[in-house]
């Protein structure tokens, strides 16, 4: 937009009602000496070039959406769907864990029979020696 344009000195865009982002173009104009791009509707980061940053807040202000340097600091949003999209692939792999632990217990239950020890005998063994119960037969 302002590509061609590397001679301009001034720009005063105020009042214009202009939306978006400020365009890097605008931002590289080397020669620029004033600006004024107030009470519009323009969002996103000021680009962080020593030639914008020389201007005072007062040039960029009441433009909701725009952030940084000479304005506030910009804050860092997460976009909604992602964060749903991030929760709903947890809470999948939490539940394929549950259900893969679940399938796994019934499994040795039916496949072995009464064979607990026999998985975890180095344990009862070592617990019995220090007068811990950990399983009770039922008679």
């Amino acid at each position: 937009m302002f590509r061609n344009l590397t001679g301009l000195e001034v720009v005063y865009l105020s009042h214009n009602h202009l939306e978006g982002e400020i365009p890097m173009s605008l931002a590289s104009l080397s020669l620029l000496k004033d600006i004024d791009l107030s009470k519009n509707s323009l969002s996103g980061p000021i680009p962080q070039t020593k030639q914008l940053w020389s201007f005072p807040a007062s040039r960029f202000e009441n433009n909701s959406g725009l952030c940084g340097h000479p304005l506030q600091a910009c804050v860092a949003s997460e976009d909604p769907s992602e964060a749903e999209e991030l929760e709903w692939w947890f809470w999948f792999v939490v539940a394929m864990g549950f259900i893969s632990g679940v399938v796994c217990g019934i499994s040795f239950a039916v496949i072995w029979p009464g064979r607990i020890e026999y998985l975890f005998g180095d344990v009862i063994i070592l617990m019995q020696s220090k007068g811990t119960t950990l399983l009770k037969k039922c008679s």
